[in-house]
């Protein structure tokens, strides 16, 4: 019996006169709690329910974290991969010499050198950003579970 079939029998009632000593009236108007019919398994109690949210939350987290550590790595590979094809670029000029070089070979030199050191900056950038995230990240899991507190993951940069 749901509660809101008890609820439509109690309207259907109405039209009774009020009476203070209600033991006339059926049991059957009133929902025990054997009548409740949970959803959950009735193994799992509602403890164990909380700590698989919990640990569902901590592997989330953990996901969310290393989804952020591939995508920095990504951009990582892409600014190494252009910083070393501008530096090949600029070798090529530099190995050219002095008195051979127009100065549309020049310009270009510096143009090399500008875009490389504005590659080199934002790669630096990446680095800060990627030490942040793993710092905070090891905070977060100090401040969450202090016993567990050893569990770091860690990324370096690679060389250019």
């Amino acid at each position: 019996m749901s509660l809101c079939g008890s609820v439509f029998i109690l309207k259907d009632l109405s039209h009774l006169s009020y009476t203070p000593n209600l033991s006339h009236v059926s049991r059957s108007l009133f929902v025990s709690e054997d009548d409740v019919v949970s959803m959950a398994d009735s193994t799992i109690t509602a403890d164990d329910i909380e700590g698989e949210l919990f640990k569902i939350e901590r592997i989330r987290d953990v996901l969310v974290r290393r989804e952020s550590e591939l995508r920095y790595m990504m951009d990582d590979i892409q600014l190494c991969k252009e910083i070393t094809r501008l530096k090949k670029d600029l070798h090529k000029l530099v190995s050219i010499p002095d008195n051979d070089k127009s100065n549309e070979d020049r310009q270009k030199e510096e143009e090399l050198l500008q875009q490389i050191h504005k590659l080199v900056e934002t790669r630096d950038f990446l680095v800060d950003d990627v030490e942040f995230e793993r710092l905070r990240g090891c905070w977060e899991g100090e401040s969450r579970n202090p016993e567990n507190s050893s569990v770091v993951i860690e990324w370096r940069g690679g060389s250019m």
